[in-house]
């Protein structure tokens, strides 16, 4: 129960870091970008309001990417495990299968987001 707490415990973690950097980057750059625009470019136009969304499409690019791959690959290792496990173990490690397949379509869905919510901005 120990392990489950902290894996448990680790992912809450990386949930809240991964929503708060996704908030920041997706609402306070972008909209701080569009808001400040005036009619001769402006800040709309200047590098760091354009490399900054560039940069939001970049990572929310490579979020589509990793996520799956490295969720399938954790999956695959969990059905392994699962497989030489005894009746007992392999509650658990269905358990982790079902978080493991939660985080992969929302961390996609939430890349996804981003990738559309930045894309409104170019």
């Amino acid at each position: 129960m120990k392990l489950n707490n902290r894996i448990a415990k680790l992912v809450k973690k990386a949930a809240v870091i991964y929503y708060m950097a996704a908030f920041t980057f997706s609402k306070t750059y972008v909209v701080k970008a569009e808001g400040e625009a005036s009619e001769g470019g402006g800040f709309k136009s200047s590098k760091l309001a354009t490399g900054t969304v560039n940069l939001i499409n970049d990572l929310s690019n490579w979020l589509l990417i990793l996520v799956p791959s490295i969720g399938l690959t954790c999956a695959l290792y969990f059905f392994i495990r699962k497989s030489a496990a005894n009746e007992q173990e392999q509650h658990q490690w269905d358990k982790r299968l079902k978080i493991t397949f939660g985080c992969i379509v929302g961390g996609t869905v939430a890349s996804a987001m981003i990738s559309t919510i930045t894309g409104y901005y170019k």
